[in-house]
């Protein structure tokens, strides 16, 4: 094989090996989806300090994040899949969302706005009477 021929295959093969390594180099940067967004209460104000945990639902595995002094939370390198994201705060309910499906490089905004927890009533019982029984006599 003349010397020109073996140059020319050699530079072929150097090309489409660069080529290869910069496709699967290029697939592994785009396979993952984000999930970002800010959380705040009911009148707007922002909930600093806020836990947020997404769980994929096929696999059962979670990760946390909690949200800055601005209220913004963001998970990335989230494989493609479905998933639960639950945030809870410091007197507020928790709050939760499902079958969030995210795809191949999605960028998804997921905002919650907590509300204050629920009253609780405690009814307290001072006396009983059986039943059939009748609180006054004839």
């Amino acid at each position: 094989m003349p010397r020109v021929s073996r140059d020319v295959a050699a530079l072929a093969s150097w090309v489409v090996g660069v080529l290869l390594l910069a496709s699967l180099a290029y697939g592994q940067a785009s396979y993952t989806a984000q999930v970002r967004g800010v959380v705040t209460d009911q009148s707007g104000a922002l909930v600093q300090g806020a836990q947020l945990t997404i769980t994929n639902d096929g696999t059962g595995i979670a990760t946390t994040s909690k949200t800055d002094d601005r209220g913004l939370y963001t998970f990335t390198g989230l494989r493609p899949a479905v998933y639960t994201l639950k945030c809870e705060a410091k007197g507020f309910q928790s709050s939760e969302r499902k079958e969030i499906v995210l795809q191949v490089s999605q960028q998804t905004t997921i905002d919650f706005s907590l509300k204050p927890p629920g009253v609780l009533a405690t009814v307290e019982v001072t006396a009983a009477t059986r039943y059939g029984e009748r609180g006054a006599r004839h």
